[in-house]
């Protein structure tokens, strides 16, 4: 299995209005709070019916967390 960055797909969200906002607000409590899990946990707290694989991506985006690979 090729689990190469490039060639992964990108999460589609449900609502990609809302997921701009939340990664809109996981940036500005990153940049007010010094804090990826303080970020992390806003951005959570706005997603309900979302994928794993689109909080995630939120994650990554607006709480500047970064995705391991597994080797």
């Amino acid at each position: 299995m090729n689990t190469n960055r490039e060639t992964q797909l990108i999460p589609s969200p449900i609502n990609p209005s809302l997921y701009m906002d939340a990664i809109r607000i996981g940036q500005q409590v990153l940049l007010e709070q010094g804090s990826k899990a303080s970020a992390a946990m806003e951005i959570f707290k706005i997603f309900k019916d979302e994928s794993r694989e689109v909080v995630l991506q939120a994650f990554i985006e607006g709480a500047n967390i970064v995705r391991l690979q597994m080797v």
